[in-house]
């Protein structure tokens, strides 16, 4: 049998009547790091029963999917997309959870599914109007509609007074 040792990791004898007398190993601590590979085996006492290895699932959240591609199938897993979700908080394609949980063990080759940011169409800032989030650079010449409501944080600039009013005319108010 192989293990892998990682920093700190020492051998843990676990009883007999929870692994049928296998050996595995596990962190002083008691906690498993992230990725750890966790081996088991029988020891020699025990019946013959094929060796098991469980990986702990990363933590991959508010990572980008393509570094986190990279950290899963490293250790033997696959990332799959399981939602999306608009947001301006977060650059596009950051993932915001997951599935398993950090920590959990699974088996090699098991997915970890994750849900991911994207832009809406939108940007939420100027809520009559549809303004490309994060798009090129626009001011008010570059618009025919004056007068519009903006909301903060207003990335354009089109409120350069703060007083709600997008390019300069006040809206009528009924």
């Amino acid at each position: 049998m192989v293990t892998r040792r990682l920093g700190g990791v020492v051998p843990l004898l676990l009883a007999g009547s929870l692994l049928g007398g296998a050996c595995a190993t596990a962190p002083a601590s008691g906690a498993l790091p992230t990725g750890a590979i966790l081996s088991l085996s029988p020891s020699p006492s025990a019946s013959p029963t094929p060796e098991t290895t469980t990986v702990a699932v990363p933590d991959v959240r508010y990572q980008t999917v393509d570094l986190a591609r990279i950290s899963i199938k490293s250790l033997g897993l696959k990332l799959t997309i399981s939602d999306k979700q608009e947001s301006m908080d977060w650059q596009p394609e950051t993932i915001l959870s997951q599935d398993p949980k950090v920590g959990t063990l699974v088996d090699p080759g098991s997915k970890v599914k994750v849900t991911i940011t994207i832009l809406p169409k939108c940007d939420p800032s100027y809520p009559t109007l549809c303004l490309k989030p994060r798009g090129p650079d626009i001011d008010c010449s570059d618009l025919t509609v004056h007068g519009f409501k903006v909301l903060p944080p207003d990335p354009y600039h089109l409120d350069t007074n703060g007083d709600g009013i997008g390019c300069g005319r006040k809206l009528d108010k009924p």
